[in-house]
């Protein structure tokens, strides 16, 4: 490594220690922090071989990550539930993403200073805050740094081709499957990179060209492809399949959880409209981050047409400029469809979970778009040279910019209040953050604004009975009987027949030492189903320790 390399790799690292540094001071929030670390039981017990069998094993969480889950334990036995500590692990790890990724695009285009913008983009980005700032999403950092360092190798096995160095590849793409499935779309950017940087398909394309006219000059019928093309082909045979093992049980881990939505509540026409507005959002809040936030309600069927209409329109043109480009700018080709082939497993097209999008899912997506720009730029501006000046005046501006939107950001994420406030604050309609605001209030011993924000949150949340009862639960394991109350009763409401909610709003009301209401409920509940057993237990046992005459 030269030393531009080195010290270029070095201020990298103080940008991202430079936005993050006031993240040692953060606490876990009430948002997958405590399912992932505080109230699990196996990963607060620290490394052990009972815990590494069950992160193999397990599919809590609706995720199965086996890596994701050991380096939480490794955390819980460094540090106990020290949260400073947690949020330091993310910190250093997004560090050594951002070299990583720095030292790939120099190994590959041998162009240090504009991967080094490209690196540093990705390093202060504020779309990139939520991946780091979020414990619980060591996933998407920890699949990152594999992925970032699957490429570093295979550049390397490109270069000198080996059985030991595409084992090398093999491996570090399995751990980045153990991490996260988001890699799964790997083996295609690797054919997009045989385009362009390494450009051995450009290479076996004009090999195959030529063939062409010259079978057409001997009048033969017969062209055949190159053995590079072949190559370049089935050497990403064993990834592809690799990827698709990671596909079956991410979908089993998912379904097990209930995590997918199904097409009845989604149709299918709602899931493509919402996944070409959000592809076009996303690039908007690359050049406009402004207004993030932790959770964006799915719009479901309200989505304007005109957005919709925008937003394909806009897909189509500038993909087909980008394959009309393809030739002479082939980077903007490359840029533009690792985009859109890293963001399809997470577009929404299955639905998992509630949100319309996440700024998450932008980590490894945006450096398809920061390569486009930069290489763009770069190419109209080098031919003069007060115009490369401008633009590296301009590219330190924008970092200086994105820099502090980012260390703004990082602020929200210091405790639950915080996060779910902004997100209420700068997004419509959302339940999930008053919901979350609410509880965590009530934690924090401000009970009357966390009943207003759970009961505003309760009218806004997805009306169906499961969803009600499950808040209800919630609710009421967190000592919110009140609420609970109101969401079990919107349970029942949306569904009469439903045998738990009334259980379940029974023991509300005995836990609010309203038993009278207890007794009416449960024979509500035997009113509409003689044959709920439960229900006539309960109902039982309270008669007979003469609870109620």
């Amino acid at each position: 490594m030269n030393r531009s390399i080195f010290l270029l790799s070095v201020l990298l690292v103080l940008s991202c220690l430079l936005v993050y540094h006031r993240a040692s001071e953060f606490e876990f929030v009430n948002f997958d922090d405590d399912r992932y670390i505080v109230d699990n039981p196996i990963v607060v017990r620290g490394l052990t071989l009972e815990g590494v069998k069950w992160a193999f094993m397990s599919t809590y969480a609706a995720n199965w990550h086996p890596l994701t889950w050991i380096s939480h334990m490794l955390d819980c036995s460094l540090f106990g539930l020290d949260a400073g500590r947690h949020h330091q692990v993310n910190v250093f790890i997004h560090c050594a993403n951002s070299v990583v990724l720095f030292l790939v695009l120099v190994a590959m285009t041998g162009l240090p200073w504009r991967s080094a913008v490209v690196a540093a983009l990705f390093a202060v980005h504020p779309l990139h805050v939520e991946s780091v700032a979020w414990v619980a999403e060591r996933k998407d950092l920890l699949s990152t740094f594999f992925w970032f360092s699957t490429l570093l190798a295979y550049n390397h096995y490109v270069h000198f081709r080996n059985a030991r160095r595409y084992l090398l590849v093999f491996c570090l793409y399995a751990l980045g499957l153990l991490s996260k499935p988001m890699p799964v779309s790997l083996p295609f950017i690797l054919l997009l990179l045989d385009y362009w940087p390494l450009g051995r398909l450009r290479r076996c394309g004009r090999t195959y060209l030529e063939g062409v006219k010259k079978a057409r000059k001997c009048g033969s019928l017969e062209v055949r492809s190159t053995d590079v093309f072949r190559q370049v082909l089935l050497e990403k045979v064993p990834l592809f399949l690799l990827a698709a093992g990671s596909c079956v049980i991410t979908v089993i881990a998912q379904r097990r959880g209930g995590a997918v939505v199904s097409m009845d509540t989604y149709p299918l026409g709602v899931r493509l409209a919402n996944a070409a507005v959000s592809y076009v959002s996303y690039v908007i809040k690359t050049f406009w981050p402004l207004n993030l936030a932790c959770f964006y309600p799915h719009p479901g069927a309200s989505l304007p047409i005109w957005q919709v209409i925008g937003s394909l329109t806009a897909l189509v043109l500038i993909t087909v400029f980008a394959v009309i480009k393809a030739n002479r700018a082939p980077y903007i080709a490359v840029s533009w469809f690792w985009y859109l082939v890293t963001l399809l497993p997470v577009i929404g097209l299955v639905q998992v979970g509630r949100q319309a999008s996440a700024d998450r899912y932008t980590y490894v997506p945006l450096v398809g778009i920061f390569v486009g720009i930069v290489w763009w730029v770069t190419e109209v501006v080098k031919r003069d040279r007060r115009l490369v000046l401008a633009s590296g005046v301009m590219a330190s501006l924008v970092l200086v910019v994105f820099a502090g939107l980012s260390y703004r950001q990082t602020t929200y994420w210091r405790d639950s209040i915080s996060l779910f406030a902004r997100a209420a604050a700068v997004t419509k309609n959302n339940g999930l953050a008053y919901y979350n605001l609410g509880c965590a209030l009530f934690q924090a011993g401000d009970v009357v604004k966390a009943r207003e924000c759970i009961r505003k949150a309760l009218d806004l949340l997805p009306g169906d009975a499961l969803h009600y009862n499950s808040y209800g639960c919630d609710l009421l394991e967190q000592g919110i009987v009140d609420m609970a109350i109101v969401a079990f009763e919107k349970a029942v409401h949306a569904d009469p027949h439903f045998d738990l909610a009334y259980v379940n709003l029974a023991t509300a009301y005995i836990r609010a030492g309203e038993r009278l209401e207890a007794v009416r409920v449960l024979r509500r509940a035997l009113h509409e189903n003689p044959r709920n057993t439960d229900a006539k237990e309960y109902l039982r046992r309270i008669e007979r320790d003469d609870v109620v005459r």
